[in-house]
């Protein structure tokens, strides 16, 4: 409503051609800037903007080393954020906290190489980077609802080894 007001006015200052109007038509379009500002923050966005590749770099980095055992004080070392910084920016950007993030990044692998390897769920674990087969069993079965060997049976039809 403000903003159609604002909108407006402006309109209906544009049909005058004095002094005034002019410098009415100026503080108009000032406040529909500052409203619209307002509504849909840009300079937030710009930063968020500039994180987000930031972050995209950094954890494709991550995907290709899901072997590895990530820390948040390692994520937070490459990224050069503290680490209260760095995890309301993932919470920002993503929803999520990091650990979040890189689980479900692993869980999404283990899916994949599931159902196009012939690895061993043992070495899909190890390939995700758990050390423990029951630790990654437990894991999945928590995010997806079934076990890796289910989940590998029941959508890797017709998939020979």
């Amino acid at each position: 409503d403000e903003m159609k007001s604002l909108v407006l006015n402006i309109f209906k200052e544009e049909i005058y051609q004095d002094s005034k109007s002019n410098r009415a038509l100026e503080l108009y379009e000032q406040l529909l800037l500052i409203q619209m500002e307002r509504s849909i923050p840009v300079s937030e966005n710009l930063r968020l903007r500039k994180h987000r590749k930031e972050f995209l770099e950094l954890f494709q980095r991550v995907s290709q080393t899901l072997d590895r055992k990530w820390t948040i004080k390692e994520l937070c070392d490459e990224s050069g954020y503290s680490r209260t910084h760095f995890t309301r920016l993932c919470l920002n950007l993503y929803g999520k906290n990091p650990a979040k993030i890189i689980r479900e990044m692993r869980m999404e692998q283990a899916k994949v190489l599931l159902l196009n390897s012939g690895q061993t769920i043992g070495r899909v674990a190890e390939s995700v980077g758990f050390q423990y087969i029951s630790d990654f069993s437990i894991a999945f079965k928590n995010e997806f609802g079934v076990s890796p060997k289910e989940y590998r049976k029941t959508n890797g039809e017709g998939l020979k080894y």
